[in-house]
């Protein structure tokens, strides 16, 4: 048994102070609380938040997400083709900033698939990448499958993972590659002993549910984990499969804060030598994003007027939050119409 520190707190307030609270769990081999120890990361839906701490073996931090793929309209969203080879290189952040402005708005998201060339001294810069394994975006091929095991979702929205080879994507929307399965059928699986900061992606059994986890290395409050550490940690959030992703000092976990608009880290990454929070230009990342908003109270009539990238209503321009649609909705005795903002988290705001 190990004690595992459950931080809790604000993150819907700009990751405000955190009250730490330490209970005793099974660790790598018990399961993790989803219903008293995760929390919502801002109001988005479908989308629960962990963060804990471990001292046995050694000290760890762990950030996990658990996505719930059942929420309507929640997609998942991974770098496009881009420059000379299969992308350009950015940072976790920079990829959410840059979606903002697109027709999927990223809202967490961590980086993914390895990918060469990489020169430790362009580690802060944007550079074209050949990723390995297969990367599709938006049912567009990235990269060809090379037989490495891959995480994707379907058109349809149902997540999988499966070993892929060559270009046929037929029926894909998403995909991302790692280095090697790391949980099989719920057994974690032997590797690379070699401590390291680690990313995992993971799915339950019954494919509802998607886990993006980082664990922090090369620092004094986080030493890394080996390969199956990753994968019993991954199980031990709920996946039953899952995946090593590239790590090292490209792992990156982070959000889109819509109360400070801009994108903040979730762990702490050490994108160059042992430096903590510097973040590497990565050959791809991937997130999650919203197709659809719910009505802005339940029973009552919405009339969309305008959906898409955010924007600021014209003659609001006062208003310092954005929005990703604009409605026209009456309440249930019809008496009453109100405009509203649609926000990019899926609530709105009366205008």
């Amino acid at each position: 048994m190990s004690n595992i520190a459950v931080a809790r707190g604000g993150v819907g307030r700009a990751l405000a102070a955190w009250l730490l609270v330490t209970s005793t769990a099974f660790g790598q081999t018990g399961s993790f609380d989803w219903a008293t120890g995760g929390q919502a990361l801002g109001s988005y839906a479908g989308l629960s938040w962990a963060n804990v701490t471990v001292s046995s073996p050694r000290n760890m931090r762990i950030n996990a997400l658990r996505i719930d793929t059942a929420t309507p309209g929640l997609r998942f969203y991974t770098t496009a083709q881009s420059g000379t080879l299969d992308t350009m290189t950015q940072t976790t952040r920079q990829f959410i900033t840059a979606s903002q402005t697109t027709s999927a708005p990223v809202v967490a998201g961590i980086n993914a698939t390895p990918w060469t060339p990489f020169n430790s001294s362009e580690w802060n810069q944007s550079k074209p990448a050949n990723l390995q394994g297969l990367a599709v975006s938006q049912g567009s091929l990235v990269s060809a499958g090379d037989g490495s095991p891959a995480f994707f979702t379907t058109t349809s929205g149902a997540a999988g993972m499966a070993t892929w080879s060559g270009t046929s994507i037929g029926g894909l929307q998403t995909a991302v590659s790692g280095f090697g399965y790391v949980l099989g059928s719920g057994s974690a699986i032997a590797g690379d002993a070699s401590l390291h900061p680690r990313t995992g992606i993971g799915v339950s059994q019954d494919k509802r549910y998607v886990y993006f986890m980082t664990i922090d290395g090369r620092q004094t409050a986080s030493a890394g984990a080996t390969t199956q550490e990753v994968g019993s940690y991954l199980r031990y959030f709920g996946s039953y499969d899952g995946i090593n992703m590239d790590g090292g000092g490209s792992t990156t976990m982070a959000w889109w804060n819509p109360a400070t608009s801009a994108a903040a880290l979730l762990n702490v990454p050490v994108g160059t030598g042992l430096v903590p929070n510097t973040e590497r230009h990565n050959g791809n990342n991937i997130g999650i994003y919203y197709t659809t908003v719910p009505p802005p109270t339940a029973g009552s009539s919405v009339a969309i007027l305008t959906s898409g990238s955010s924007f600021t209503p014209a003659g609001w321009s006062n208003l310092a939050q954005t929005y990703v649609g604009l409605a026209a909705t009456k309440n249930t005795s019809n008496t009453d119409t109100r405009m509203v903002g649609i926000r990019q988290d899926g609530g709105v705001d009366i205008l």
